[in-house]
């Protein structure tokens, strides 16, 4: 499994399951990177991925319709819906479709932050993503996202309030460094190749 929270899923789908369940963690990519010349970061807050009921787009819509400090950069998801427009109506956004991991990159560096919101996640790779450009993670305290951040973003039951008093936090100097440097740690324990690694000796210790 690729969490524990997904562990714990497999388990209640089948509780009598003997197997032994094995947890190797998603790695991420290493265009993941800071970026010299991004060392300053604008009012942009980027949103990563689909826009399905669970993920609480409409929370951050609702976030920033009643605060216009911030623009919005949306990545991928699909085009977006006429009822998505027009609740987006009132604020400043832009919508990127087929964009590179470099161009992702170079978001996530500048980024004022990344708001993910999602209430369930297998893993939550744009969160790692994230700690590896050095941009800081605002997410949900349930599923995979808790268990990923750690406290290493600003994590808490995702609504409006808590969105908007994320941001307020991140505008102070110390509390945003201090998030970024815990998160560029943190992505460190992710990679490709220990997740290649790791699921390579679960294959090895069943044959």
């Amino acid at each position: 499994c690729i969490s524990e929270s997904t562990k714990k899923d497999l388990y209640q789908f089948y509780p009598n399951l003997n197997k032994k369940v094995k947890v190797i963690y998603n790695g991420v990519g290493n265009m993941f990177k800071r970026i010299s010349d991004y060392k300053t970061f604008n009012n942009r807050l980027l949103y990563v991925g689909d826009r399905k009921n669970h993920k609480n787009f409409n929370q951050l819509i609702l976030a920033l319709n009643s605060n216009n400090d911030f623009e919005l950069d949306i990545i991928g998801g699909g085009k977006l819906t006429k009822q998505e427009l027009s609740k987006l109506s009132k604020i400043s956004f832009k919508h990127f479709e087929g964009i590179s991991d470099e161009d992702l990159n170079k978001l996530y560096n500048s980024a004022f932050a990344l708001v993910y919101p999602s209430s369930y996640e297998g893993f939550g790779l744009p969160i790692i993503e994230a700690f590896k450009a050095g941009c800081p993670v605002i997410c949900h305290k349930g599923s995979s996202t808790a268990e990923i951040a750690k406290d290493s973003a600003i994590v808490g039951e995702i609504s409006p309030e808590f969105i908007l008093e994320s941001l307020m936090k991140l505008k102070n100097v110390d509390i945003r460094k201090k998030i970024i440097d815990k998160g560029i740690l943190e992505a460190k324990n992710y990679s490709w190749n220990k997740c290649f690694e790791q699921t390579n000796k679960a294959y090895e210790s069943i044959l």
